[in-house]
């Protein structure tokens, strides 16, 4: 009886399956629904977006509770508007990976470029001209020099792929239900490296049919290349949201394999 179980099981699980085309997985809602289905079931992302999970404890907190407290915060001109932002960027950086603390003083200096703006994010998020724009200021190296605290050298550090998600998710918790929600694609190490097999797959070549590559869209100035590929190949059947989770959460652990 055990094995009729686990054959009916595994037989039902194939109902499950991603769907692919020419190779890659289909850009498809079906494709999409499943992999938010997983994330949503996955412990390590579950909390990520809970408006509602505050700090507590060990806890500091999620993105989407900062985003939140900082979307309130521009709102009404808080006067702890720097201290969220900063919070923020480091409920960013927690979740996503983004090590911005490696050059010893990121999470300092992307605080001060994000409350530069503090007057005009929200509006400036809405134009992706001006958020393209943003995204390679906030990429920019952070400085050098000595750390005056414990005397070591700081390591100056372009944070490309933080600066995407930072507008990325901004704009999700800022914007929800509005045609802003969606406005910026993640720029991520795992959908970057398999974007040009997608765009094979789709014919989508450079001049005289070469092959993209990853590092054709190595830096803050290729993101509007590099969001105009993805808005080529999603053609608007799936989110820009949904593209990234979709790509990322498949191949992350298969490439990790390679």
């Amino acid at each position: 009886m055990t094995n009729n179980l686990i054959e009916q099981e595994l037989k039902k699980a194939n109902e499950f399956s991603f769907i692919k085309k020419r190779g890659v997985l289909e850009l498809s809602l079906f494709n999409v629904a499943l992999v938010e289905a997983m994330i949503s079931n996955d412990s390590d992302y579950w909390l990520s977006s809970n408006t509602e999970a505050a700090p507590s404890g060990k806890y500091k907190g999620s993105t989407a509770y900062w985003m939140t407290q900082l979307k309130q915060a521009l709102q009404t001109n808080s006067r702890n508007c720097k201290e969220i932002i900063e919070q923020t960027v480091l409920a960013v950086d927690r979740e996503n990976s983004t090590h911005i603390s490696a050059d010893g003083c990121g999470p300092k200096v992307l605080t001060e470029r994000i409350f530069a703006k503090q007057s005009q994010l929200i509006e400036l998020l809405k134009d992706r001209k001006q958020g393209f724009k943003f995204v390679e200021e906030l990429s920019l190296p952070t400085f050098k020099g000595f750390n005056e605290v414990n005397g070591k050298l700081y390591h100056p550090r372009e944070n490309y792929s933080f600066a995407t998600k930072f507008c990325h998710y901004a704009c999700l918790y800022f914007f929800e239900g509005t045609e802003w929600q969606d406005n910026y694609s993640i720029y991520d190490g795992v959908v970057s490296a398999v974007l040009p097999d997608y765009l094979k797959a789709a014919g989508i070549m450079k001049q005289k049919g070469r092959p993209y590559t990853k590092s054709d869209f190595a830096t803050a100035k290729d993101y509007p290349l590099y969001s105009d590929l993805i808005d080529q190949l999603r053609r608007e059947q799936i989110s820009r949201n949904g593209f990234d989770h979709l790509l990322w959460y498949y191949h992350k652990a298969r490439l990790n394999q390679k």
